[in-house]
């Protein structure tokens, strides 16, 4: 007869871990979708937040709490053919994780004009 070994990691209940694999999904003149993979919760529900910069900047924007279910979001509100870099974290009852190692950095599109709505 033979016999099974099984292993069993139990963690302690704590602050989550960061997200990972920060990737951005598409990118246009003033928004971005990004999508990342959630880390251990810690045993508790989590939210998510992403912070963001323009490249030249040292002053970080912060968005909304993002529900815990979810596995991307869209930013908007950026400026046009302008440099960012995006990190996110994730928060849960017990406390916050660190931000993400993994930073995403994109440029936004120039915007687009429409000459055929444009009034003559």
């Amino acid at each position: 007869m033979g016999k099974d070994v099984v292993r069993i990691k139990l963690r302690e209940t704590g602050k989550p871990d960061p997200p990972s694999d920060l990737f951005v999904v598409n990118v246009t003149h003033n928004a971005v979708s990004l999508s990342w993979k959630a880390g251990f919760n810690g045993g508790f529900q989590q939210q998510f937040r992403v912070r963001f910069k323009k490249k030249t900047s040292e002053e970080y924007t912060y968005s909304d709490f993002i529900a815990g279910n979810a596995s991307g979001a869209i930013i908007n509100g950026l400026n046009p053919q302008t440099d960012y870099v995006f990190e996110i974290m994730s928060r849960n009852v017990v406390g916050e994780s660190d931000y993400s190692e993994e930073v995403a950095y994109i440029k936004t599109l120039g915007k687009i004009i429409d000459n055929y709505n444009t009034p003559r």
